[in-house]
């Protein structure tokens, strides 16, 4: 094995640098150019194009100028506008008072006056001009959130608009009033349809713009009243930021959002998801130094947008983007993803009718990696093969498509996987309690199936102990393959397809002390809960091995999947475990008195600390005794792609040096990242376009006595969330004259949001990963 290339670095850091120098340059360009700008415009698409002076823009904008600290005189612009436009009539009812959406409107909009009331409030606004504070702001504020009290009294669970509601809370935040029984509401909302529970809403616009909303009402709430208000949910639904592409105005509203909540993960990883963002924001800016409008507004066939609205929101991320890195937010332990969603309790006790359908089986995520995965990596026939196994099972089990491939010469078939999540309802699907969409009932005729019910019936129980502590399961099914010693994975005719099932274990590195015996019981328990789920004949003296492994794994490591293989003839127990050193490794088989061969491992230790790989997991066999056999799984930190993990390719090279992968199928697995869209129709009549991700997960080296090693390799696809979804189909928009140059190469996905944007658009609820 070669040494570590030295050269190898951190491009990240000079990457951050650069987008730091062209943040200062964009700021300054915009602000200069909206010096020029008229008064609050709002792009109105009526029988022909045109500009009219709009409250609920100048609102909008104050609001971004404030988080972006734009100069006084922009901001005080925004304040007399919006004070020439404000209803004179305050005496009477609230529909009748405050300020219309445009100023050709024949009356108050009581969505641009709660934006108004709140946007001025928080910039520190003096109401009446008489220097004294916030003057009337605040009495106006009052009437509204007295409005919102009487609703609460009447019906706590009246259905009111979630947009306006969101916004109603965020003025009685800015004032110190108390409204609690509505953040329960709001968190049942979030919990049961995440960021796009506002679809029924005349006044929502996108997902993202309604998480600006929740994270500036958030932020001013004491934090001892935020009780179990779901920060983190709303956190996760916007990190998936790819679907933000193409529309500068919703990417930096994410962005915004993000920034507000802060980080749950570590800080590099911080840095490095929000670049991309940060980098179309920055291609969308035009020679004039604004940004060009999306389709937005209320009501797209008759509004169409603002390009201050745009400019003052991109502003706005921009500048706290480069705040954040200024201040170098410090890192948080970075303990997986599975620990960020164990921390947040709305995973936790969902109902079945809270989760989206999708139509059909899994040969539609299946589909969406055809003709992107290499004939190198998996033949026509095994594909094939693939399509008759997801036929089987319903598309609402699970959103991702997994490939466990051979890297050698030889067969290219591959074994597939699905990952089962809470937030998803797979669990509960399987458990047979989700009366809108069912498993196939011939599954059920065999044992392992049943067994396999059983199992996620006391996963979906929230009393029990699988249910507060599992994260998440994984299904895998092996091709059939005779010649491997397989009983097979029954994907012909006539057979049924079994699962191997590997229970995935939360994720809690050993501390010392009493904690580690407290933390060691909780993965014993977990496991006997799971085998008496289960009801899997084991052999004798499974479990107590189990037990035992477990107790001695090293401080900072710890079991984080167990696998039975219920497809195979072989009875033994998979076991898996992570978070040690290299030198940590090879002393803890020791310990644990593993029969296999040190002299073929140590050289893989060796050369995997050289490469400084973070990621080193262990896996074997268990049954009364520890099999010979071995699994090395490979992967980095932050699950970067190859093209971003200058490691992977060093790795990569290093197993076709060695005779464990074949050029080809290294070359295809290095360019495996990216992301992609296809439409799709999730529901008969309506068509959207899907998001995936293309996932290189990782590569396990496999040691075996008296057989050479081989590696394998562990990617798929995975869909992020429909976006975009209409029900006819595409209208282009108008042709609308700016007055700006012709784009630039850069600014050409910005310019084809706004002349392409689908005017009759109609979003319906996804389901969020």
């Amino acid at each position: 094995m070669t040494p570590l290339d030295p050269s190898c670095e951190d491009i990240s850091e000079r990457i951050s640098e650069r987008i730091s120098e062209r943040i200062s340059a964009a700021l300054s360009r915009a602000e200069a150019a909206l010096r020029k700008a008229p008064d609050p415009e709002l792009i109105a698409a009526d029988e022909a194009i045109q500009t009219v002076g709009s409250p609920w823009v100048a609102a909008s904008c104050l609001a971004a100028a404030s988080e972006a600290e734009t100069a006084t005189d922009l901001r005080r612009g925004m304040v007399d506008f919006l004070r020439g436009c404000r209803s004179s009539d305050t005496s009477g009812p609230l529909e009748s008072c405050g300020w219309p959406m445009s100023i050709s409107g024949d009356r108050p909009d009581p969505d641009t006056s709660l934006f108004a009331l709140a946007a001025l409030i928080e910039a520190g606004v003096d109401g009446d001009g008489d220097g004294d504070g916030d003057g009337d702001w605040s009495a106006m504020a009052g009437r509204w959130i007295d409005d919102l009290e009487q609703a609460t009294d009447q019906d706590p669970e009246a259905r009111l608009d979630i947009v306006q509601l969101v916004r109603r809370l965020w003025l009685a935040a800015l004032v110190d009033r108390r409204v609690d029984p509505w953040k329960a509401h709001i968190s049942r909302f979030l919990t049961t349809r995440g960021l796009h529970c506002g679809l029924e809403s005349p006044h929502f616009r996108s997902p993202f713009l309604f998480a600006l909303d929740l994270a500036r009402w958030l932020r001013n709430l004491p934090k001892d009243e935020q009780g179990d208000l779901p920060n983190k949910v709303v956190w996760e639904c916007l990190w998936r930021l790819e679907e933000t592409a193409g529309d500068a105005h919703e990417s930096a509203a994410a962005v915004s959002a993000l920034l507000t909540l802060g980080p749950l993960s570590n800080a590099v990883d911080w840095y490095r998801r929000l670049e991309g963002p940060v980098a179309e924001i920055l291609a969308g800016q035009t020679d004039t130094g604004l940004w060009a409008p999306g389709a937005l507004m209320v009501d797209p066939s008759r509004v169409y947008g603002s390009i201050q609205l745009t400019t003052y929101q991109c502003m706005a991320a921009l500048r706290r983007y480069r705040l954040m890195r200024e201040e170098a937010v410090p890192a948080r332990p970075n303990l997986g993803w599975r620990a960020s969603q164990m921390a947040n309790p709305m995973n936790r006790g969902k109902k079945s009718e809270t989760y989206g359908v999708w139509p059909g089986d899994m040969e539609t995520i299946l589909d969406s990696a055809t003709g992107r995965v290499s004939h190198a990596l998996i033949e026509p026939r095994a594909f094939e093969a693939l399509r008759g196994l997801c036929r089987w099972l319903p598309a609402s089990l699970g959103h991702s498509a997994g490939f466990e491939v051979r890297l050698q010469e030889g067969p290219r078939y591959a074994d597939f996987l699905i990952c089962l999540r809470p937030t998803q309802g797979a669990r509960e699907l399987i458990a047979g309690l989700r009366a809108e969409v069912e498993l196939d009932p011939r599954l059920l005729e065999r044992v392992e199936w049943q067994r396999l019910r059983g199992f996620c019936r006391q996963w979906s129980d929230p009393s029990s102990l699988l249910h507060r502590h599992l994260d998440d399961s994984w299904l895998e099914f092996d091709y059939q393959s005779d010649d491997q010693g397989r009983c097979g994975a029954g994907w012909t005719e006539g057979q049924l397809p079994v699962p191997c099932l590997y229970i995935g274990l939360p994720d809690h590195p050993l501390p010392t002390g009493d904690e580690r015996k407290t933390t060691v019981a909780l993965y014993q328990n977990l496991v006997q809960k799971a085998f008496d789920a289960l009801e899997v004949p084991l052999a004798p003296g499974v479990l107590e091995r189990l037990q035992d492994l477990m107790s001695r794994i090293p401080t900072g490591g710890y079991p984080f999947a167990i696998g039975l293989m219920m497809s195979r003839t072989i009875r033994a127990v998979r076991y898996c475990v992570k978070g040690m050193e290299a030198p940590e490794i090879l002393s803890y088989l020791r310990d644990v008195g593993w029969p296999g061969e040190e002299s073929r491992l140590i050289p893989w230790l060796e050369f995997l600390t050289e490469l400084g790989a973070e990621r080193v997991h262990l896996a074997f066999d268990v049954t009364d005794t520890l099999s010979p056999n071995l699994g090395i799984e490979v992967s980095f930190a932050d699950h970067r792609p190859p093209e971003e993990e200058p490691r992977w390719c060093r790795f990569m090279d290093e197993l076709v040096d060695q005779g464990l992968c074949a050029r080809e199928k290294a070359d295809e697995l290095l360019s495996w990242s990216g992301k992609f869209h296809r439409l799709e129709e999730p529901k008969p009549g309506v068509f959207g376009a899907s998001y995936y991700d293309k996932v290189l997960g990782h590569v396990k080296l496999v040691l075996k006595p008296d057989e050479p090693c081989h590696a394998k390799a562990y990617f798929g696809v995975w869909r992020v969330v429909g976006r975009g979804w209409w029900s006819s189909p595409t209208v282009s928009g108008p042709q609308l004259d700016l007055g700006l140059p012709e784009p630039r190469a850069a600014d050409q996905t910005a310019a084809a949001s706004v002349n392409t944007a689908p005017i009759n658009a109609a979003p319906i609820n996804t389901v969020e990963d």
